[in-house]
């Protein structure tokens, strides 16, 4: 019996990740106890970071993030100081502002400017559902982005069929093409696979990883760039996202990982002295799995900004890079929780960037042995 396009063979499916939810707390003091508290109790695993103002949370922001918390003041300042810095580095994180009741002019104008919520400083308790709340709007936003990208790659690989069919039908009584045959052979192969990427995205619980090509992983996250890198860097600066065609699926948390290619992005702009931010991937045949010991297919996902596009090296680790010190260890939480690993590259000339690798799963696309690439930039 053929299983279905929404699930591997019983048994075989990797664990789901296992991800504490990532907070920002920003001039919290030591009221920052009894909000974690009530996520604990809750039942909700947090990974916590405590900020002083909004320039700390700048830092934290080189690190997955689900929620920012800001205890506001009367006026709002430091609220609107913390979302002013999240445009500037184009981070579309949630921002949920603590306030008093005399506050509530100042944080509603922050709200107003983008805050998802307001949250009076005695209702701790509420804490958990709002974090449910705004974490279930980003996964459908995610999701509905991923839709689009499929729908778009399959009405893609759909098209050259009719094509290829009428072409054959105009050389009746010759010999067939070879050629024209392999192409409506790949163009069906692909619209399958997009099909089943499609009907698990749609039929996934909203927190369960899914099944993903990781080509739309790689485009979401350069169309996410284009716009702050435009409005802070210049134009002079290109996004570019290049992969094969046959770049294969993996899967993930599709939010985490797409959190995860942001912060490496901001990570090799600091690091780096200029030039292109890219964003690449390639099929590997076989890589060290995670128990040293299994070999499998695999993709690798590079973010690299440089001065120009050569092939990328390894770099030492921890990185000399201006920007040190660079604590990954909320990235590689989130990639080693996925079965992968994360290593810093050095590019040239006067570059860095970082490599992921992610393992195939099992019934999951595979190359065809296609080597073109597709490629896209921005200025």
């Amino acid at each position: 019996m053929p299983t279905s396009p929404t699930t591997d063979p019983v048994g075989r499916r990797p664990p789901a990740p296992h991800l504490p939810v990532s907070l920002a707390l920003v001039g919290a003091g030591p009221e920052a106890r009894d909000w974690l508290a009530a996520l604990e109790a809750a039942g909700v695993a947090v990974r916590a970071t405590e900020c002083e103002d909004a320039s700390g949370f700048a830092a934290a922001l080189r690190d997955p993030l689900d929620l920012v918390l800001v205890w506001d003041d009367a006026a709002g300042e430091r609220a609107l100081s913390v979302l002013a810095v999240a445009e500037q580095e184009g981070s579309e994180v949630a921002v949920a502002v603590v306030v008093h009741a005399e506050a509530a002019a100042g944080a509603r104008a922050a709200q107003g400017e983008g805050a998802a919520a307001l949250l009076a400083r005695s209702s701790a308790e509420l804490l958990p559902e709002t974090l449910r709340w705004i974490l279930s709007g980003a996964r459908l936003e995610t999701r509905s982005e991923l839709a689009g990208r499929i729908a778009h790659d399959l009405n893609n690989r759909l098209a050259p069929i009719p094509l290829v069919l009428n072409l054959l039908r105009r050389s009746a009584g010759r010999p067939l093409d070879p050629g024209q045959l392999d192409a409506v052979e790949l163009a069906t192969r692909g619209s399958m696979a997009a099909v089943r990427e499609l009907s698990e995205l749609l039929a996934a619980p909203p927190e369960a990883p899914v099944r993903i090509g990781a080509k739309h992983l790689l485009a979401l996250a350069a169309r996410s760039w284009r716009r702050p890198l435009a409005a802070t860097v210049g134009a002079s600066t290109s996004v570019i996202a290049d992969y094969p065609p046959d770049l294969a699926a993996v899967r993930v948390d599709p939010i985490r990982l797409l959190q995860v290619l942001w912060c490496l992005a901001r990570r090799a702009l600091d690091g780096a002295a200029g030039g292109d931010l890219q964003f690449r991937g390639r099929n590997l045949q076989a890589t060290l799995g995670r128990d040293a010991a299994a070999l499998g297919p695999a993709v690798e996902l590079r973010v690299v900004c440089g001065g120009s596009a050569v092939e990328v090296g390894e770099g030492p680790e921890p990185s000399p890079w201006r920007s040190a010190p660079y604590d990954l260890a909320g990235v590689r939480a989130v990639v080693e929780a996925h079965g992968g690993s994360l290593r810093a590259l050095a590019a040239a000339p006067d570059g860095c960037g970082y490599a992921i690798v992610l393992p195939v799963p099992v019934g999951a696309s595979r190359p065809t042995g296609s080597s073109r690439s597709s490629r896209s930039s921005a200025r």
